[in-house]
């Protein structure tokens, strides 16, 4: 398990249907090791009546966008 994790977001948008993209970068350091992992992270959100619905997490900006059918 990570002593510690960061995530960064670098761009959000808007997308129809009640989504969002959350496009940006994770940090995280072993907590054993102190190996640092960084990497781009993609979270396509639905939300629908205030509640999340649906969260689909990658690494890969476009591929998240060809999910949403944007």
């Amino acid at each position: 398990m990570a002593a510690g994790a960061r995530w960064e977001i670098e761009e959000l948008l808007s997308l129809p249907d009640d989504r969002v993209l959350a496009c940006g970068w994770m940090r995280a350091v072993g907590r054993t090791s102190g190996a640092e992992v960084k990497s781009d992270v993609a979270q396509l959100w639905t939300v629908r009546d205030g509640l999340v619905v649906r969260l689909l997490i990658g690494e890969d900006r476009a591929a998240m966008l060809i999910a949403a059918g944007a």
